[in-house]
C-alpha cells in the first residue's frame, strides 16, 4: 500500500505541473501515461497501476466561484484488488 500511496502522490505532483498555466491541459494530457477518458475507465482493467482522469469543474476559492480542473488520481494495489484515490482541484490561472 505505502507504494501505491507514493506513486499516486508523484502523479498528483506530475499533473500539478502539467495542468498549472496550461489553457487546455486535456489535450496536453491525453498522451500522458496513465490517462483516462472517463471517470469510469479509470476503474476498468485489472493489476498493479496508477491512472487519472481530469475534467473541467468550478470550485470555490476566497469566496468566488473559479474555473478549473478536477482531478482524480488512482493506484491499484494487491494485485489490483485495492486502491487509493486522490482527489484535487487546479484552479485555471
Amino acid at each position: 500500500m505505502t507504494s501505491a500511496i507514493s506513486d499516486a502522490q508523484t502523479r498528483v505532483d506530475q499533473l500539478t505541473v502539467l495542468l498549472w498555466g496550461n489553457r487546455d491541459p486535456i489535450a496536453v494530457l491525453e498522451g500522458e501515461s496513465g490517462f483516462n477518458d472517463s471517470r469510469e475507465a479509470l476503474f476498468a482493467g485489472s493489476g498493479n497501476r496508477t491512472g487519472f482522469y481530469v475534467e473541467r469543474a468550478e470550485a470555490a476559492v476566497d469566496d468566488k466561484i473559479v474555473d478549473g480542473h478536477k482531478v482524480t488520481v488512482v493506484s491499484f494495489y494487491n494485485e489490483g484488488r485495492r486502491h487509493i484515490e486522490l482527489t484535487f482541484f487546479i484552479e485555471n490561472n
